[in-house]
């Protein structure tokens, strides 16, 4: 997670986001492919970088954070800025859909598929245009070891 934020860090500063976060002191310890998991982060913060962009006004606000959710890690990222239309969350994740003027609509439907192969799951709350959205990637605890089978 903090390479993809030293790689966004400069540009947010830059822009005027204030960047928060907030790690709990005690998560799950996970088992995840890390280019995976950074290539989610990246487009994810990229996305919210957008949104506040297209944001109206100065108070742009973008919150990583980090916390267990039962047995399993959620990483989410929120952010004030444009918010995503009720009838666009369902199709967020749909390979060639996008909300850009100029996207491709394939960053979130990668991310979510490498969210899968990794057990896990991505997700995104928004309250609509012009609220901000969150986006939650929640993934499962790292599989305890089995024990030694005893010879019969």
């Amino acid at each position: 997670r903090s390479d993809a934020l030293r790689l966004h860090a400069v540009s947010f500063e830059r822009l005027g986001i204030v960047l928060r976060r907030e790690y709990a002191t005690q998560v799950p310890s996970v088992l995840v492919d890390r280019h995976k998991l950074l290539q989610i982060l990246v487009n994810l913060l990229s996305n919210a970088r957008h949104a506040l962009l297209e944001r109206e006004g100065e108070d742009r606000q973008l919150v990583l954070k980090v916390e267990r959710e039962g047995s399993r890690l959620h990483i989410s990222v929120s952010d004030n800025g444009a918010g995503i239309a009720p009838e666009s969350l369902q199709r967020l994740f749909t390979q060639g859909f996008t909300t850009k003027k100029k996207g491709h609509g394939f960053g979130l439907h990668i991310s979510a598929l490498a969210a899968e192969e990794m057990n896990g799951r991505l997700t995104c709350t928004s309250p609509g245009l012009a609220q901000g959205a969150t986006f939650t990637l929640e993934l499962p605890p790292r599989p305890e070891p089995s024990a030694p089978l005893e010879p019969a």
